[in-house]
């Protein structure tokens, strides 16, 4: 008997091995098992078993199965399989980004996180140590501010040395160490009961009976925002852990969820598993073994997480699930986790929900034609009023308060910081202002790494938002040695300039990418924010995504247009759901709500449909537009991407690959070669052909490649341009 296992390489080639007597019974396909590879030891998996072959060298034997710990569930191993199929990528390489820790020389010593909260102790002798131990002293305070225990890395954060503060105040008793595995227990809503109004128990029961018949069932739950999705989330976790099943749980950004996530922490305790990009080493060893020996009950992560190796799986959540964030885009491993949930579902006989107040234009395809059972919940949680949604058009100069804000979004702003109440605002731009120009000539600063226009900050740099790379402003042109250098367009940071000489008195909390450091310095904004400690809330679009604030009452799109002419299929979805969701944070409480959307283009129809709270009408426009353009859901999208420093190397690659792919089939066409939106990123230059194809002839697709090209060319390592391939792509820039 002989076994194929694949290694984790970028090869698509899989390694025959004998296998020995004593395993013969023991191993099957999908088994990860120990070998030598390249005269090392090496941990793959049996791809396929055979009791011949016409391999004529010296054939090597398995050494001995792994560790049973780092064993698959069969239906995750089938699904693997998928993926590599699917999206054209080496086995090897879809195992080594799916798990890991299995590839990983040597073992990982899990590490505890320290957790610190004050004593009584510590309580009566903290104003003591005010002017004599300043230090301890602000250590204390800290503590004594936060209702919970607080983590070693937020203290490190606040206050100056604290990794030495904390010895000296255990010495004294001024403070104690919580065990991290008692966090998740502290502070549990063990009273918190939902209760489901007639729309979620509707949904709930319908999902419920799913579960029970443990038979693949696909739903769409399409709740308008502040509907109550998450109650039903919970209420679902509840009915799986009663019948012995596992849930898993994709969120689209796990640090942009916390109040999500905290919810199940709060409701579940030490039955919650966070599984994301983020963790160390030694927590993603922990959390997998912990999974392995079922100590979970519930997963909760991002995309990566649709990998974990649950045991009993009954039901997957894929929470707003029209986000790009679900889309892997590095360049060796590319997938969709919702699309992938989808086949893992399928495999596992469990029901799958795909939760969202704006699907994408896909599921809501899909829907409509019956590929997935639509659950509608057309009402708020509480009966909830829907804010009132207002557009502005900033062309007509007599609406203009300034640039940037216009009288009616000013009135709003003052009439609900005089009620104390707390306001929301968009802008999807960072920095100061995204344009540096000469007036004289006309030239624009550019990063010369990428073909993107460089944003000016507040600290007086100039930074490329691809590569990162930073430069002075200039003192004058380049080009023509002009000295009238003009910053042009807005961002957060001069927003947030404006308002404060607006309205000098409130405070601001400003979210976006310069600000937030970490997840815990994310958390700690909200949370401020919740307690009222700030009157605004000013970001990008990580303020639309999944926020649940009693006290807002106004939420404000400074430009509902920074997305829309961005040169890619899917921008007028992206404006849609922006607008939408992030007018949704408002009327979260019985008082009257409102959103202003402020727009220099208010006749798009995009936008009418966004400030018209008209998802009917948007999908009309969509699903119109895309079957017109032969764009998905009505087609297959494969985009071959041509990269490399050499300009004229990339478009000669560029030009061989569109000559091999002469003489297409009729249910195929080819688009180019042509420059990528971006022509270049990171010194790259970037070629792309984009191949559309009738959406049920996908194998035709991949036997046409490999028949003209040959999938080790995605795969190439050698020098010159590099060439990949992605399957379903979410953008084309």
């Amino acid at each position: 008997m002989y076994a194929y296992i694949a290694f984790p390489i970028a090869n698509y080639q899989q390694f025959i091995y004998k296998i020995p007597a004593h395993l013969t019974a023991k191993i099957k396909e999908g088994i990860c098992v120990d070998a030598s590879f390249r005269n090392k030891r090496a941990i793959g998996f049996v791809v396929s078993i055979t009791t011949t072959t016409t391999f004529k060298n010296k054939i090597k034997s398995i050494d001995n199965i792994a560790d049973t710990s780092l064993q698959l569930p069969h239906e995750l191993w089938v699904t693997i399989k998928w993926i590599a199929n699917y999206y054209i990528c080496p086995i090897g390489i879809v195992l080594k980004n799916a798990v890991p820790l299995l590839f990983k020389e040597g073992d990982y010593s899990p590490r505890s996180k320290l957790y610190f909260a004050i004593t009584e102790e510590g309580q009566r002798q903290r104003l003591t140590l005010k002017k004599k131990a300043p230090k301890q002293f602000e250590f204390l305070s800290l503590l004594n501010q936060t209702s919970s225990p607080c983590s070693m890395n937020i203290l490190l954060e606040k206050v100056q040395s604290a990794s030495q503060i904390y010895k000296k105040l255990l010495d004294k008793n001024f403070i104690s160490i919580i065990p991290e595995h008692a966090m998740n227990s502290i502070e549990l809503l063990k009273s918190r009961k939902i209760i489901l109004n007639k729309e979620q128990s509707d949904v709930f029961n319908i999902i419920t009976q799913s579960m029970n018949q443990k038979q693949y069932s696909p739903y769409l739950l399409h709740g308008i925002t502040g509907s109550g999705k998450t109650e039903i989330y919970i209420k679902l976790a509840h009915e799986a852990i009663a019948r012995n099943q596992t849930m898993l749980m994709l969120v689209p950004e796990i640090s942009l969820t916390p109040q999500l996530s905290q919810k199940f922490i709060d409701t579940f305790g030490d039955r919650i598993g966070l599984w994301h990009s983020k963790l160390t080493k030694s927590e993603k060893y922990k959390t997998w073994k912990n999974i392995i020996n079922q100590k979970y009950s519930i997963i909760i992560g991002a995309r990566s997480a649709i990998f974990s190796p649950l045991m009993n799986l009954g039901l997957i959540v894929i929470d707003e699930e029209h986000d790009s964030s679900y889309k892997q885009e590095s360049s060796t491993f590319k997938y969709h986790a919702r699309d992938v949930a989808m086949i893992r579902a399928k495999h596992s006989k469990s029901t799958i929900v795909l939760g969202s107040a704006t699907p994408s234009v896909e599921s809501y395809y899909n829907a409509l034609n019956n590929k997935l059972s639509l659950l509608p919940i057309k009402s708020r949680y509480n009966d909830a009023d829907y804010p009132s949604v207002s557009i502005v058009d900033m062309k007509q100069g007599n609406n203009r308060f300034s640039y940037d804000f216009s009288h009616e979004l000013i009135n709003a702003m003052k009439e609900c910081l005089s009620n104390n109440e707390q306001i929301i605002l968009l802008h999807n731009r960072r920095g100061f202002s995204n344009i540096c120009r000469c007036q004289n000539c006309g030239e624009i600063n550019k990063c010369d790494n990428c073909s993107i226009s460089l944003t000016y900050h507040s600290d007086g740099s100039l930074i490329c938002h691809y590569c990162s790379k930073s430069y002075s402003k200039p003192q004058k042109c380049d080009i023509c040695d002009g000295i009238d250098i003009s910053l042009i367009g807005t961002g957060t940071q001069k927003i947030e300039l404006e308002l404060k000489k607006l309205f000098p008195e409130i405070t601001i909390a400003r979210m976006d990418f310069d600000t937030m450091k970490n997840y815990n310095h994310y958390k700690q904004i909200l949370n401020d924010f919740e307690s009222n400690k700030y009157n605004i809330l000013l970001g990008t679009q990580m303020v639309s995504k999944g926020l649940d604030f009693s006290g807002v009452t106004l939420v404000g799109v400074i430009n509902g247009d920074t997305n829309l002419y961005i040169p890619d299929f899917r921008s007028g979805e992206r404006t849609f759901q922006l607008l939408y969701q992030v007018c949704g944070r408002a009327g979260r409480n019985d008082k009257t709500s409102k959103a202003i959307i402020q727009s220099w283009n208010p006749d798009n129809a995009f936008i009418q449909s966004a400030t018209q709270l008209s998802l009917k009408h948007y999908y009309k426009i969509a699903l119109l537009d895309r079957e017109q353009l032969f764009y998905p859901p009505y087609s297959k999208l494969f985009r071959i991407l041509i990269t490399g420093i050499n300009r004229k190397q990339v478009v000669s690659s560029a030009d061989t690959i569109k000559n091999k792919l002469q003489g297409e089939p009729d249910c195929i066409k080819i688009l180019g070669p042509s420059i990528a939106p971006i022509e270049k990123i990171n010194n790259q230059w970037r070629f792309h052909l984009l191949i559309k194809a009738d959406k049920n002839k996908i194998s035709t697709v991949h036997h046409y490649l490999a028949n003209k090209i040959g999938f080790k060319t995605f795969h190439n390592k050698t020098k010159g341009p590099k060439i990949e391939i992605e399957v379903d792509p979410i953008s084309i820039l």
